[in-house]
C-alpha cells in the first residue's frame, strides 16, 4: 500500500519532465522547436526505496566510508570455563580435575565456539530482518558526485517547454562537476584534492546558485558514480578523476605527465590504469634503449611465467627485433664466419631457442604458453647438455682462490674428513659419505669448500638440500624435495619491556625508530651492507606504510608514482555483475599481504623487496632485498643486496690516466656501460674529477677523488693533468704522483668489493697483477687506433729500425696486413735510444698482455684487418666499441668544457658558408707551435683561397735582440683581417670541436693524429684530412690515415719529438698550401677521399646503433661479465 502511494505521488507530483544532454538539445534542428518529442521520460529515481538503483548507491554509499574509514568488524570476547557441566560432568567420572585434561577443555572450547558461529550466522538469533531504513542526517555522509563528458552533462525541462528557453536557461552550465572545475581555477586549496576528496574540504550547494563552497564544519565522503566498462569514453574519464587533482578543463585531464592525449583512455593507458600488452610493449622498448637482448629476453620470459601478458604471441611479434639483437653476433663468434648472415626467419628461431632456454633453467618451456611460435628443435637441442654447461661454466680462477681461502681455515676434524673424500675423488673410487654433527659444527662450510676445491679443477658438483632454506646456504643450490612448513595460526599479546623500546618525547615514534635503525641514512646510501645489516620489524601492513612513507621522504631525489591495473578476474561466472559491485576505484583500495598497493612510489637508492618468486636461478625470489637503481615509465631496474647474488648489477672500476687523450675516451665508456644499468665507479683525482661530471643525474656514476700528493712530488697545487705542465721535468712528477697513488687507489678497491672488473689504460700497468689478487679481470681501454697498437707491437716484437742506420731511411713495419713505411726518425725516440722511459713502456706492455680483454674505441669497418692482427700478436680478444664520443648527445655536455660561449660565434659563422667549403684545423690540448710556424700556417691558409676555422695555442717564446718579420707578426692582428674579410675564423683556446664538426660547411681538417681528434674528424665530419703528427703514437696514426684508410694526406713532418718540443720541427707556408689545395680542391684525388671519408663517417655511426658490431661487442662484454658473476657466485 505504501510502495503504491509513493509511487502515485512520484507521478501525480511532478510535471512531465523530460531529461537530456545539452549537446543533444544543440543538434535538434531549429524547425523542431515543440521539446515534447525530444527526451526520454523520468520514469522512477534512485531514491524510491527498495527498488534495484536504490540498493546498488546505497551499496556503493558503504564501500565508499569502509574505503575511508576501513572494514567493519565485530569483536567478540569468548572465553572457556573449567566449571562448564559438560567438562565437571567428564572429569568427576574418572576421579580428575579440569585442568588435569587441558585437551577436554580446548575440544568442548572449540565445540562452543563452533556453534556460537553458527548461530551468528545461520540460526538468526535476533530474528529475521524485515526491512531496513537509512538515517538522513548520518555522520558521515557520503556526496554522490556526478561527473560527464563535455557537453554532455543533463538538463531537465518539462514536457511542453520550448528549446530556446530551455537553451537559454542560466544555470545550463552549473553541473556539480563542471562547478568543479570552475573552483579548482580560483582556490589553490582545492586544486590539491581529487574530485572524491574534494566533498572533505568544499560544500555542494544545490539551491540557488548552484556552486561549491569552502567547507566550515564536518566533512563528507566522496563518491563518483559507477560507470560500466562498456560506456567507453566516460568509464576512462571516471578512471581519471580518482587520480587527477585540481584540473581546471578537460584538457588537464587527459594531460599526463606534461604531455596532451586526444582522448581519455589513451590518458589511462599513459597513467598504467588499464590492462593491456601495450604497456609490456612500450615497457620492453623503453628497456632496449640501455638493456642487453640478454636482459630484454630474460625480462620477457619473466612477464611470460608471470602471466603477465594477455596476448603474449602479439607482444613477441612487435618486439622480437629488441630480444634478437645481438643473435647474429652470437651465431659469428660460434660459427667463427665473420660475415655470415641470418634471415628473419632464422633469427626468430634463434631468438626462441635462447627463450627456450631461459624457461628450461625455470622448469618451463614455450609449449606451456600456446599460441607463442615454437623453435626449431635443431636448434634448441644443438650442443651440449645445458645443465652440464651451466655447472662447468664457473670460474676455475675464483674458484681456486675460494677454496684456497676455505680450506685454510678447516679445522683438524674437518680437514680429516676432506682428505677422506678428495682422496676417493682423486682416485676414482666414488662411494657414499655421511656427515654427522649438530647444528653450527661446521657442515655447511665442509660443503662449500668441497665444491670450491672441485670446481677449481673443472669438474661438477650438484649440492642437492631437501628445503628451500639449506639451499641458499649452498653454492650453486639444488632442492631436492622443496619447501616444507608448519602453520602458525595462534595469536599471543606479549608486553615488550621498557629497556628494549625505542622512545623519544620530541619525534614521532616512526622518525626516532628510523633515526636508530639507519642513523645517517643520507649519507649511506650507496653502500649496500648499511642496508644488507638493517631492518625493521612491524605487526602489520598499515605499520609498513608508515615507515615506507617516512623513510621515503627522508631520501633525496625525485620521487616516482606507479599505479596498478585492478579488475575483477575474467574467469569469475559472475564477472559482469561483479564489475558492477566491485568497481575499480573500489578494487584499487584493497591492501593485502603478498600484493603492492594500487599507488606505489619509489626513488632511486631506495631499498626495496620482492614479494614473489621472479628468477629464481638469478637470485629474484620472495624475500630479495634490492636497491632501486633507475626508474623509467614502464621499467623498473634494482641491484640485489641480500642473498648469493648480492650486486647482480655489475660494478666496474675505471681508472683514467690524466691527460685529455686518455680521459676524454674513458668518460664516454662509463657513461656509456652506465646508460646501460653498470655501477661505474670513477677513481682519479680532484682537479681532473669536474671532468667526468654528467648532466644527466639518473646515470649510476660514481666519483672518488683521491688526494694528489703535489706538495711531495714538488708540482703547485692543481697541477693534476697534463695539459698543464710546462716541462719534460713536470711530466716526470706527475708520473712520479700517480705512482705514488697506487697503494690508497689498491686500498680503495678493496673496500669497493665485490666488482666485476677493472678498466685501465697504459700508464697503471700494476692493475693486471692486482686483478689478479683479487680475482676480477682486467680490461684494457686502448686510448690509441689498433693499428698503432700493431705497429708498435711490430716494432717490439721485431726491431726494423735497428737495420737502418741513418734517420732519415725508410723502414718497413713487418707482420701487417698492409705495407707501411716510414722513416726511422718517425719512430718513438724511447725506442730507438733507450731511456727511462723505454723501462717504463715495457712494462706497459707486459701488463698489457695479461689483461683479459682490449676495449677499442674504433669500430670495425675502419680496422677490421688490425683487430686480427692484434689477436695473432697478442693472443688477447680485442672488441671495438667505438666511437664513445655518440653516447654524448647533449648540446650542453659538448659544450660543458667551454670558458666562454664561443659555440655561437662559430655556428653563425660556418651558417654562412656554403657545404664542404670550410677548412677546420686543430692540433689538440698539448701541441703548441711557436709564433714562427703560426705565421707559416697562417700565410699558407691565406694563399690557399679556401675558408678556414683555426683554434690557435701558442707556444711561449723567449724573446731576442734580433728583429725580423716574424715578430712584426701576431695572432691578433691575423685574426682582426680575417675577421674583415670573412675568410677565416680564429679561435684563441677552447674550441667546441664535435659541434663545429657535425657542421655541413665542413670540409676537410688538418690535426695532429691525436686519435680522439682524428676518430672525430673521420665519424663525425666524414672529411679528408691533413696529418700533421708531433709525439706519442701520432705517426702511426698518420700511416692509417694515408696508407690504409686513404683518406687523408701528410703536411710532411719527418721528426717524432717529446712533448715538451712539439713545433720544433719547421713547415713551410708552400707545404701548407700544398696539403690545403690537396683536401680542399676540386681535383678527382680529392673526391676519392672525400668519398671514403664519408662512407667511414656513415658506417661509424650504424657500428653504435642497435645491431652495430660495436653495440653487439658492447652487449657481448657485459654478457661475459655477468656470465662470469654469476658462475664465481
Amino acid at each position: 500500500m505504501i510502495e503504491s502511494e509513493r509511487m502515485c505521488y512520484i507521478r501525480t507530483h511532478q510535471k512531465q519532465l523530460r531529461v537530456d544532454k545539452y549537446k543533444n538539445l544543440k543538434e535538434v534542428p531549429r524547425q523542431n522547436t515543440n521539446s515534447s518529442s525530444t527526451g526520454k521520460p523520468m520514469i522512477l529515481p534512485s531514491s524510491f526505496t527498495g527498488c534495484a538503483r536504490y540498493n546498488a548507491e546505497n551499496y556503493k554509499d558503504a564501500m565508499a566510508i569502509c574505503k575511508w574509514y576501513g572494514y567493519p568488524d565485530l569483536f567478540i570476547t569468548f572465553t572457556c570455563n573449567p566449571k562448564w557441566p559438560e567438562i565437571l560432568r567428564y572429569v568427576q567420572k574418572r576421579g580428575l580435575k579440569p585442568e588435569d585434561r587441558p585437551d577436554i577443555l580446548c575440544r568442548i572450547f572449540k565445540i562452543k565456539l563452533d556453534q556460537l558461529i553458527r548461530d551468528l550466522k545461520e540460526g538468526k538469533i535476533f530474528g529475521k530482518a524485515q526491512a531496513c531504513y537509512d538515517i538522513h542526517y548520518r555522520t558521515p555522509s557520503v556526496e554522490r558526485l556526478s561527473f560527464h563528458l563535455p557537453d554532455e552533462q543533463s538538463i531537465v525541462f518539462e514536457d511542453d517547454e520550448p528549446l530556446e528557453d530551455v537553451m537559454n536557461k542560466s544555470g545550463i552550465n552549473s553541473s556539480m562537476f563542471l562547478k568543479w572545475m570552475d573552483c579548482n581555477k580560483k582556490s589553490q586549496k582545492a586544486r590539491n584534492l581529487t574530485y572524491c576528496e574534494f566533498p572533505t574540504e568544499f560544500v555542494w550547494h544545490k539551491k540557488g546558485r548552484k556552486e561549491w563552497r569552502e567547507r566550515d564544519q564536518r566533512y563528507s565522503i566522496g563518491r563518483i558514480y559507477y560507470v560500466p566498462p562498456d560506456s567507453g569514453e566516460l568509464y576512462y574519464l571516471s578512471s581519471l578523476l580518482n587520480i587527477v587533482k585540481g584540473p581546471t578543463c578537460y584538457k588537464d585531464i587527459r594531460t599526463v605527465n606534461g604531455v596532451l592525449y586526444s582522448t581519455f583512455k589513451e590518458a589511462c593507458y599513459a597513467l598504467g590504469l588499464l590492462e593491456d600488452d601495450k604497456e609490456y610493449i612500450d615497457g620492453i622498448t623503453e628497456a632496449s634503449f640501455w638493456g642487453s637482448a640478454q636482459y630484454l629476453r630474460t625480462l620477457f620470459v619473466t612477464l611470460l611465467i608471470s602471466g603477465s601478458m594477455s596476448r603474449s604471441e602479439f607482444v613477441y611479434e612487435k618486439i622480437w627485433k629488441f630480444l634478437a639483437d645481438d643473435v647474429l653476433f652470437r651465431q659469428r663468434s660460434i660459427l667463427q664466419i665473420t660475415d655470415l648472415m641470418l634471415s628473419e626467419e632464422q633469427l626468430k628461431d634463434h631468438t626462441l631457442a635462447l627463450i627456450e632456454n631461459l624457461l628450461q633453467s625455470n622448469g618451463r618451456s614455450l609449449s606451456q604458453f600456446p599460441p607463442m611460435p615454437l623453435p626449431d628443435h635443431d636448434l634448441v637441442s644443438h650442443g651440449l647438455n645445458k645443465l652440464i654447461q651451466g655447472e662447468l661454466c664457473y670460474d676455475r680462477t675464483s674458484m681456486d682462490l675460494e677454496h684456497k681461502r676455505l680450506s685454510s681455515c678447516l679445522t683438524d676434524e674437518q680437514k680429516g674428513v676432506y682428505d677422506e673424500i678428495m682422496n676417493a675423488l682423486a682416485r676414482d673410487e666414488g662411494g657414499v659419505f655421511f656427515l654427522y654433527g649438530y647444528g653450527g659444527t661446521g657442515k655447511t662450510f665442509m660443503w662449500k669448500t668441497l665444491s670450491a676445491a672441485i670446481r677449481s679443477q673443472g669438474e661438477i658438483v650438484l649440492n642437492v638440500a631437501s628445503s628451500g632454506i639449506a639451499s641458499l646456504l649452498l653454492p650453486g643450490e639444488w632442492i631436492g624435495d622443496g619447501k616444507e612448513g608448519e602453520p602458525n595460526d595462534g595469536e599471543a599479546i606479549i608486553k615488550i619491556p621498557d629497556e628494549l623500546l625505542i622512545k623519544d618525547e620530541v619525534n614521532s615514534p616512526v622518525a626516532s625508530i628510523v633515526e636508530s635503525v639507519y642513523p645517517f641514512i643520507s649519507h649511506n646510501l650507496d653502500d649496500a651492507k648499511y642496508f644488507q645489516k638493517r631492518a625493521i620489524l612491524v605487526p602489520t601492513n598499515e605499520c609498513v606504510e608508515v615507515v615506507n612513507e617516512h623513510l621515503l621522504s627522508i631520501i633525496p631525489g625525485e620521487e616516482k608514482i606507479y599505479l596498478s591495473s585492478d579488475n575483477i578476474c575474467a574467469s569469475d561466472r559472475n564477472v559482469r555483475g561483479n564489475q558492477e559491485l566491485y568497481t575499480s576505484d573500489f578494487l584499487n583500495t584493497i591492501k593485502c599481504s603478498g600484493l603492492p598497493n594500487h599507488t606505489l612510489k619509489l626513488k632511486i637508492r631506495v631499498p626495496v623487496m620482492l614479494l614473489r618468486n621472479i628468477d629464481q636461478p638469478n637470485g629474484l625470489c620472495n624475500g630479495t632485498r634490492l636497491v632501486i637503481t633507475q626508474l623509467d615509465n614502464h621499467i623498473i631496474e634494482a641491484k640485489i643486496i641480500s642473498g648469493n647474488n648480492i650486486g647482480h648489477k655489475l660494478k666496474i672500476i675505471f681508472l683514467p690516466f690524466p691527460t685529455p687523450g686518455h680521459i676524454l675516451p674513458m668518460a664516454d665508456l662509463a657513461k656509456t656501460l652506465a646508460s646501460h644499468g653498470v655501477e661505474c665507479i670513477i677513481i682519479t683525482t680532484p682537479a681532473n674529477a669536474p671532468l667526468f661530471q654528467t648532466s644527466d643525474n639518473n646515470l649510476p656514476i660514481t666519483i672518488h677523488a683521491l688526494p694528489f700528493p703535489a706538495a711531495d712530488v714538488g708540482l703547485p697545487p692543481g697541477i693534476e693533468n697534463f695539459s698543464k705542465i710546462a716541462s719534460d721535468d713536470m711530466r716526470s712528477k706527475i708520473f712520479t704522483g700517480i705512482h705514488m697513488l697506487g697503494s690508497a687507489t689498491q686500498d680503495l678497491i678493496r673496500d669497493l668489493l665485490p666488482l666485476d672488473c677493472i678498466v685501465s689504460d697504459m700508464f697503471y700497468p700494476w692493475t693486471s697483477d692486482f686483478a689478479a689478487e683479487i680475482g676480477v679481470p682486467r680490461v684494457f681501454q686502448l686510448t690509441s687506433s689498433i693499428f698503432s697498437s700493431c705497429c708498435g707491437l711490430c716494432v717490439k716484437f721485431n726491431a726494423p729500425h735497428e737495420q737502418v742506420e741513418n734517420d732519415d731511411d725508410f723502414v718497413t713495419l713487418p707482420s701487417l696486413p698492409h705495407k707501411i713505411e716510414m722513416r726511422k726518425s718517425q719512430i718513438p725516440l724511447w725506442v730507438r735510444i733507450p731511456n727511462r722511459f723505454t723501462y717504463l713502456m715495457n712494462v706497459i706492455r707486459e701488463a698489457e698482455l695479461k689483461s683479459t680483454w682490449v676495449l677499442a674505441n674504433t669500430f670495425g669497418e675502419a680496422e677490421k684487418e688490425y683487430e686480427e692482427c692484434y689477436n695473432k700478436l697478442t693472443g688477447i680478444k680485442v672488441l671495438n666499441i667505438g666511437p664513445l664520443f655518440f653516447c654524448n648527445k647533449k648540446e650542453d655536455d659538448k659544450a660543458s668544457s667551454a670558458e666562454l660561449d664561443c659555440w655561437k660565434t662559430c655556428l653563425d659563422w660556418l651558417d654562412q658558408k656554403k657545404p664542404r667549403s670550410v677548412l677546420y684545423i686543430s692540433f689538440g690540448s698539448l701541441t703548441l707551435f711557436p709564433d714562427e710556424q703560426l705565421h707559416e700556417i697562417a700565410a699558407g691558409l691565406e694563399a690557399s683561397g679556401h675558408d678556414f676555422i683555426w683554434a690557435v695555442k701558442q707556444k711561449k717564446a723567449e724573446k731576442t735582440e734580433e728583429s725580423n718579420e716574424d715578430e712584426q707578426w701576431s695572432v691578433d692582428e691575423f685574426r682582426k683581417k680575417m675577421e674583415a674579410s670573412n675568410k677565416g675564423l680564429i679561435i684563441q683556446g677552447w674550441a667546441p670541436q664535435k659541434l663545429i664538426l657535425q657542421h655541413q660547411a665542413i670540409g676537410g681538417m688538418v690535426t695532429h693524429c691525436g686519435w680522439n681528434t682524428l676518430l672525430e674528424g673521420v665519424s663525425i665530419a666524414g672529411v679528408p684530412i691533413i696529418t700533421w703528427p708531433q709525439f706519442a703514437e701520432q705517426f702511426y696514426n698518420e700511416r692509417l690515415v694515408v696508407d690504409v684508410l686513404k683518406i687523408g694526406v701528410a703536411v710532411g713532418v719527418t721528426q717524432w719529438c717529446n712533448l715538451e718540443d712539439t713545433g720544433k720541427e719547421f713547415v713551410s707556408r708552400e707545404k701548407v698550401e700544398t696539403a690545403v689545395r690537396a683536401v680542399m680542391d676540386s681535383s678527382e684525388i680529392a673526391a676519392e677521399m672525400r668519398q671514403r671519408a664519408k662512407k667511414l663517417s656513415e658506417t661509424s655511426k650504424g657500428a653504435v646503433k642497435n645491431g652495430g658490431s660495436s653495440q653487439a661487442n658492447l652487449l657481448a662484454f657485459l654478457d661475459e661479465l655477468k656470465t662470469r658473476r654469476s658462475k664465481a657466485v
